[in-house]
């Protein structure tokens, strides 16, 4: 269940869309998703998590895309909110992670 979720995330709109339209999507009640996740050890929130991480990470090792755009693009109303996500996920601000 965890790997349709992750690929229903990396879908075009997949980081805008709420769980309950992810489980529509993999037809299952919101409840039974939560539930299969903790069965395989996750949450959802952990792979919203995990698939904006890899996104960030690669969108920000290409430098085509400013931080601010990076934000838009896996979802934050703000660069602000993504700079204190990355952050906490890696231990360095987005600017900083970039490769020289």
């Amino acid at each position: 269940v965890a790997r349709r979720v992750r690929d229903r995330l990396l879908a075009a709109d997949g980081l805008r869309v709420g769980m309950d339209v992810v489980a529509a999507d993999l037809a299952m009640d919101v409840r039974t998703l939560r539930r299969r996740l903790a069965d395989e050890g996750t949450g959802y929130r952990a792979l919203v998590d995990e698939v904006r991480l890899t996104l960030a990470e690669e969108l920000l090792a290409t430098r085509a895309l400013s931080v601010e755009q990076v934000a838009r693009r896996l979802g934050y109303g703000d660069a602000s909110s993504f700079v204190r996500a990355f952050t906490r996920w890696t231990g360095v601000p987005p600017g900083r992670f970039r490769p020289a």
